[in-house]
């Protein structure tokens, strides 16, 4: 069943300071292109777009295609205060949470998730588990997490617990993906060396 996305809020969380990267991730390019702008264009939403960036790294290049720029009010809290952040800026009731430093991410990826949160009434959101290396393990992101979660996810940050793939015990839901899927999707841009390795890929992708 497909899910009508114009009433889903695409959040897209460049908070991060971007330690390992030796820049913030929000400041990434793709083959020249800013990453901000690189992921809307990958995956073309057609509901609400929403930034949600970190404390003293706000507008970062690209921020003005996102319908609207939100910071988070604490830095350093990690991707779990900026699901929050999302959650609270939300004109949805549902919010597709992407980080900036997958741009491997599909759309398809996202519909999958909202079929399985639409599917269940009772789950508060909802992410992936795969296996890598033989060994589960539980994908943070892409997820899809509904408005009614905000308060299960400020009282984990109020106590310390900052882990995204530990609101499985809180009501979201693993799912595996389909075992067609390329491994390129969850590539994670943490150093210099990961992102030349991304275009590379993005340039044999394109080769006729």
């Amino acid at each position: 069943m497909m899910i009508d996305s114009t009433r889903v809020t695409l959040a897209v969380l460049a908070g991060g300071a971007g330690t390992r990267m030796g820049m913030p991730k929000s400041a990434l390019k793709i083959r020249a292109t800013p990453i901000l702008r690189y992921l809307l264009a990958r995956l073309a939403w057609p509901g609400p777009s929403l930034l949600v960036s970190g404390p003293g790294n706000e507008r970062p290049a690209g921020c003005e295609l996102y319908d609207r720029e939100v910071t988070d009010p604490v830095a350093g809290e990690g991707p779990l205060r900026g699901i929050l952040t999302a959650l609270q800026n939300a004109s949805t009731d549902l919010v597709a949470m992407v980080s900036v430093d997958m741009p491997g991410i599909t759309r398809e990826m996202l519909q999958h998730l909202l079929e399985v949160v639409h599917s269940n009434a009772k789950a508060l959101g909802a992410m992936f588990a795969r296996k890598t290396e033989g060994l589960p393990r539980i994908e943070s992101f892409p997820c899809v997490v509904r408005l009614k979660a905000s308060d299960v996810i400020a009282r984990r940050l109020a106590a310390g617990h900052r882990a995204v793939h530990q609101l499985i015990d809180e009501g979201l839901v693993a799912i595996p993906p389909p075992a067609d899927w390329p491994e390129t999707i969850w590539t994670n841009l943490n150093r210099p060396e990961d992102v030349k390795a991304f275009e590379q890929e993005v340039a044999r992708a394109s080769r006729p």
